[in-house]
């Protein structure tokens, strides 16, 4: 009697073990396949920065990194022939500390209607005119503090009302046309990163940071080549 308890016993005891591996192994292969999931299946919020953009691209690494490069385009402020040499001179001119966030401070005046098309190429000589018309005004401190946009001391006299090419380059034809070259190279270095690298992980990245940007350059860019063929030498 007592060697028939014991052996239902023991039958218990092993299907109660195999119950619990069978219920951890179940846990291990979920837990393992959930990241899996995770990053094959789009994130429902966008993202906002950086950091977010790169767990975008590791979900594609063929696409993202290998194909696209990504990791390469995204370095565009270390090209010293576009956005790199303007941010250097921004630095000479306004402190190291602006060097990258001049034009936060700075909003475009001019009829915004047009300016679609300024997001898609660098605009044509035929253009220049058109565009020369827009500015970039200084922004007041209510719309800092509606942007959330910290105002350094001395906000007014340290930052023109509005910002010309000469603020930023010089007033000689050839500093302008040198400046011309690198604000080209870099507008189609962050519209090509935008478009490869951006608008398939997040599109609302593009309107917050990217093609706010790019106006501004473009609106430089054709303030640049005017105040060019105005110098004198």
């Amino acid at each position: 009697m007592a060697k028939t308890h014991d052996n239902k016993r023991k039958r218990v005891s092993t299907k109660v073990l195999k119950k619990n591996k069978n219920k951890n192994e179940n846990m291990r292969k979920t837990r393992s396949t959930e990241p899996l999931l995770r990053e094959l299946v789009a994130s429902p919020s966008f993202p906002r920065g950086m950091n977010d953009l790169e767990k975008c691209w590791n979900t594609q690494k063929e696409v993202f990194l290998s194909g696209r490069r990504c990791h390469e385009r995204k370095a565009y402020h270390h090209n010293m022939t576009g956005c790199g040499a303007i941010d250097a001179s921004i630095e000479k001119h306004f402190g190291s500390t602006y060097k990258k966030k001049l034009f936060n401070y700075y909003v475009i005046a001019g009829d915004l209607s047009s300016t679609r098309s300024l997001l898609k190429r660098l605009i044509s000589e035929e253009d220049v005119p058109t565009v020369e018309g827009f500015a970039l005004l200084r922004k007041t401190r209510n719309q800092l503090k509606h942007e959330e946009i910290s105002r350094p001391h001395g906000y007014e006299e340290k930052f023109p009302k509005a910002l010309d090419p000469s603020h930023i380059f010089g007033n000689t034809k050839r500093v302008l046309e040198q400046g011309k070259s690198w604000i080209a190279n870099c507008v189609m270095d962050r519209i090509k990163f935008r478009d490869l690298c951006v608008k398939d992980c997040n599109k609302k990245l593009l309107d917050k940071q990217h093609q706010g940007f790019i106006i501004k350059l473009q609106v430089l860019y054709a303030n640049t080549e005017m105040a060019r063929r105005r110098a004198r030498n």
